[in-house]
């Protein structure tokens, strides 16, 4: 079934809708940066930043606007659905991370990674609100829930005090007037952009 059915369908039968999405940047000279953001049909939203002192992964931004979105409507009553475009988070809720709980969050390959959130959504979910369906939906094709949360997510990184320094980084008293660093600063040095995963 086309996913924008799904979701029409599942607004018919009285599902509150909320879009979840995470974005990380390399930025060159400072590494990667990571912010979330969720966004709900009945007018709640929020995004943030990743704490500075963790690793700033794409998958960890998504885990974290999904948590934030459970934490919200831990207990509502009504029936809830929540979309991501993260197949990691997508499959992680609906089959791997039960899995890796019952293995004790070790896999062949070694220790599950980002098992803190992990830990915290699952726990969260046993105890969660009665009816909650996930929907896997692709990015940028036009569904405005997800678009507002791709938005926020984005500004959540924005916000972040990695990403305000890297915009404008600190000049050393030594560092000459006609160095590259600050000729790319007058002239708006533009940032790396790329993907990670894990």
């Amino acid at each position: 079934i086309e996913v924008k059915e799904l979701i029409c369908g599942r607004e018919g039968e009285g599902y509150t809708m909320v879009y979840t999405d995470g974005s990380a940047e390399q930025v060159s000279g400072v590494g990667w940066i990571g912010g979330w953001g969720c966004h709900s049909v009945d007018g709640w939203e929020k995004s943030s930043y990743l704490p500075p002192h963790l690793n700033q992964t794409i998958n960890r931004t998504e885990l974290q606007a999904v948590i934030e979105t459970v934490l919200h409507h831990h207990d509502y009553q009504s029936k809830l659905a929540i979309c991501t475009d993260s197949a990691y988070v997508f499959g992680g809720v609906e089959q791997t991370a039960l899995r890796w709980r019952a293995a004790g969050w070790v896999t062949a390959q070694g220790p599950v990674t980002i098992v803190d959130l992990l830990i915290q959504l699952v726990t969260l979910l046993d105890t969660c609100c009665p009816v909650l369906e996930w929907i896997k939906v692709h990015s940028h094709i036009d569904i405005p829930g997800n678009d507002r949360a791709d938005a926020l997510a984005e500004r959540g990184r924005k916000a972040s005090p990695l990403y305000l320094n890297a915009r404008h980084p600190p000049v050393h008293p030594c560092t000459p007037l006609g160095s590259p660093l600050l000729r790319e600063e007058r002239e708006g040095g533009s940032p790396m952009v790329g993907s990670q995963l894990n």
